[in-house]
């Protein structure tokens, strides 16, 4: 009983923090009670699983396809090829979510639609960092190549 009341309390401060209005106590403390006795949060940091990290990474992932596809820098593309890497590398299923880099690319470039567009060295750069940083990010990988 007494971790629901300290999970009670701190969400309740967290939700006051948010919104300091007095006219929303009602609503802080229905959105405490729902935060103190939902238990899958709680599980699943016990468990370490996976999932939070891959969902992390990939919005990560998306804000840098998104800054590729609205700026074009290097750094853009470095970073989203380190954070594809690591989406993939903190759950396999995350490879879907590869596509966006090419796609960004392409389409960043509306001008020229033609496949020339994919051997810019941008495009090879953000590649080549997903690759090692998917090495890198799960040894066991490497080790089924």
């Amino acid at each position: 009983m007494a971790p629901k009341l300290h999970g009670f309390a701190d969400t309740l401060a967290i939700v006051s923090y948010i919104d300091p209005d007095r006219a929303a106590l009602v609503g802080r403390t229905i959105s405490a009670v729902f935060g103190a006795i939902s238990l899958l949060p709680v599980v699943q940091a016990h468990q370490a699983l996976t999932d939070s990290t891959m969902a992390f990474c990939a919005a990560l992932y998306f804000y840098f396809c998104w800054q590729i596809y609205e700026r074009g820098r290097w750094s853009d593309y470095a970073l989203a090829g380190i954070v594809a890497g690591l989406v993939v590398a903190s759950k396999f299923n995350g490879a879907f979510t590869a596509l966006a880099i090419p796609a960004a690319h392409w389409m960043s470039y509306n001008s020229d639609p033609n496949f020339v567009v994919l051997t810019r060295p941008k495009l090879w750069l953000a590649i080549t960092r997903a690759i090692v940083s998917l090495l890198a990010g799960s040894p066991y990988f490497a080790s089924g190549l």
